[in-house]
């Protein structure tokens, strides 16, 4: 992402991890995030998109 500032109104989320690991009771080194993790950080900010959109539209009408 860079070190642009974000647009005005806007916010940009920038993960700083390149990796993930398996927690230690399932036989991983437990040094990361898990990838539960990372697939549950994408339906957040997937939620929190649709949630913001479908009140800006529901603003105009």
């Amino acid at each position: 992402m860079g070190n642009a500032p974000d647009p005005p109104g806007k916010r940009a989320l920038e993960l700083d991890c390149s990796f993930a690991e398996e927690p230690v009771n399932v036989g991983g080194l437990g040094s990361g995030p898990s990838p539960y993790d990372f697939v549950s950080a994408g339906l957040a900010a997937r939620t929190t998109m649709t949630v913001r959109l479908y009140a800006q539209c529901r603003s105009r009408a």
